[in-house]
């Protein structure tokens, strides 16, 4: 599709396209449309404000496990959950035992430092700031060859 979305032309591979760059090709023969002119359903929906898919597109239903678990910031991660996953949690402190929790749909689970949470398909490792003095002696010293 052009950079101005108004002329698109079908590839079904880039074998015979030359590779100009990791994002550009160059392809021989091939057939340059308009997109107001009868354009194929990827066209419609990438030209097209629409709230529903075209009757023409083909579309299939796919059922899957889905589990993405993304850092938002120190110690805490976004997640997206198909159906509910039981975690366990655990910390660096002696008298701490691993909690199991079951997490559901979407959500932010935030760690305190020094500890993890152990899905079936991850591990979250959460981080810790430490902070110390440190004072080296430098002794004074003076060479003359």
């Amino acid at each position: 599709m052009s950079t101005t979305r108004t002329k698109y032309s079908y590839l079904r591979n880039l074998d015979d396209c030359t590779k100009l760059s990791s994002k550009d090709y160059l392809c021989n023969g091939v057939t340059i449309q308009d997109t107001s002119d009868k354009p194929m359903c990827e066209v419609k929906l990438r030209t097209h404000f629409v709230d529903k898919i075209p009757q023409d597109c083909s579309t299939k239903t796919v059922k899957a496990h889905l589990e993405l678990w993304h850092p938002l910031s120190e110690n805490s991660w976004l997640f997206v959950l198909s159906s509910p996953v039981s975690v366990s949690i655990g910390c660096d402190s002696k008298n701490s035992l691993p909690t199991e929790v079951e997490v559901k749909n979407i959500g932010v689970l935030t760690l305190q430092a020094k500890c993890r949470c152990y899905s079936p398909t991850m591990t979250l490792i959460t981080t810790a700031n430490l902070t110390r003095n440190y004072s080296n002696f430098v002794p004074y010293c003076t060479y003359k060859p």
